[in-house]
């Protein structure tokens, strides 16, 4: 059978662009916050891709949150090691001995954190998860504030699982400066479509489009 072949999180912004706002935006960014940090680009109704295959890796920029971790690309505080699944972990590591905390931080490096229990008991809290959140969305709004200063979206488009259930969602709307982000008219929201199937379907749609 015929196969075919792309990243996940341009799959995802493909199917966002097809079954998503893309219905009604032709200038908009997909941003994906789950294990890692990335983003897909779609200018005047084209999606963005790179002489490598490799635009949209927004996961290794720098965003003003300083928090002394050190990212495998050989930079520090990349907004992945901050705001992601990934990035809770290795920040809740580095950052233990300076709050008190109830949060399960396990001893072998193979486990991460549960972030829906960061979440949780940052909201009964305890001061470790309350500056892991604090971090991770100004982290997320200061680069969605950078990104939309460099595509000029109307729309900004959050998937993944850091962001599914709307928590995090909510704080970092509220560290966007209303100047910064005057053009994006349709909002910064979260997908219309399942953020656990939204991958799949988008790889559906790129089978649908070669063949």
């Amino acid at each position: 059978m015929p196969c075919y072949i792309d990243n996940d999180v341009k799959s995802a912004t493909r199917a966002a662009k097809l079954f998503g706002f893309g219905q009604i935006s032709e200038n908009f960014i997909y941003i994906n916050v789950g294990t890692g940090i990335a983003a897909g680009f779609v200018v005047n109704g084209k999606q963005i891709r790179g002489s490598h295959f490799n635009a949209g890796e927004v996961g290794h920029t720098q965003v003003g949150v300083n928090v002394g971790v050190q990212c495998g690309c050989g930079r520090m505080d990349c907004v992945e090691l901050i705001a992601s699944g990934i990035g809770f972990d290795r920040s809740a590591r580095l950052l233990k001995d300076q709050y008190p905390t109830q949060l399960h931080i396990p001893e072998d490096l193979g486990d991460r954190v549960d972030v829906k229990e960061v979440f949780a008991l940052s909201q009964k809290g305890d001061p470790l998860c309350i500056q892991l959140v604090e971090n991770a969305s100004q982290a997320l709004a200061n680069l969605i504030m950078n990104l939309v200063r460099v595509s000029d979206p109307d729309t900004v488009v959050l998937g993944g699982g850091i962001v599914s259930d709307g928590y995090i969602h909510t704080k970092v709307l509220e560290k966007l400066n209303p100047t910064t982000i005057r053009f994006v008219k349709n909002g910064v929201v979260l997908t219309k479509l399942n953020p656990d199937f939204i991958g799949l379907i988008g790889a559906g749609a790129v089978a649908m489009r070669e063949h």
